[in-house]
């Protein structure tokens, strides 16, 4: 599948209307966007102090060796943890994600006439709420189509 060819419109759910056109990412985006999240982690574990650091170094230390042992025992995937599903954006670039996965948009200028176009720097015009929101939908535009693979034609609208 194409990712460009498979384009979602969804309102902005606190922006009366406002929509977004979406799009899931693709293989290489995926792997820019890891290196990009991975980029800026370890700058965050740069500034922590030593003992900060340690302490979260020795637990991803027992994390993997958690995974590894439960690969070993023949567990398919990870036990399921406690409490509410992980975020989709813990650990990633917002950035990155926003700045693949946002096709199209409604905003336009003060004149309420001039389209304003989607570019790097005007997404990251967005505000917080709008961009953590949109984040997430296209994160989840690509957990969707995996989980539905094979089980029925996508929804999906293209652009006109």
């Amino acid at each position: 599948m194409l990712v460009d060819r498979h384009i979602k419109r969804l309102s902005v759910p606190h922006e009366e209307g406002e929509w977004l056109e979406l799009r899931r990412l693709s293989f290489a985006e995926l792997r820019e966007l890891r290196a990009a999240s991975e980029g800026a982690y370890l700058e965050a574990l740069a500034i922590l102090p030593e003992p900060v650091l340690d302490a979260q170094l020795r637990l991803e230390a027992e994390r993997a060796e958690a995974r590894r042992q439960a690969k070993e025992a023949g567990a398919t995937d990870a036990p399921a943890p406690d409490g509410p599903p992980a975020d989709p954006l813990a650990g990633k670039d917002i950035a990155t994600v926003l700045r693949y996965g946002i096709v199209g948009w409604s905003y336009t200028e003060a004149d309420g006439e001039t389209a304003v176009p989607v570019s790097p720097e005007a997404i990251l015009m967005l505000e917080e709420a709008t961009a953590l929101w949109a984040a997430r939908e296209i994160l989840l535009l690509g957990e969707d189509d995996a989980r539905l693979k094979g089980s029925s034609p996508s929804t999906a609208t293209s652009p006109e």
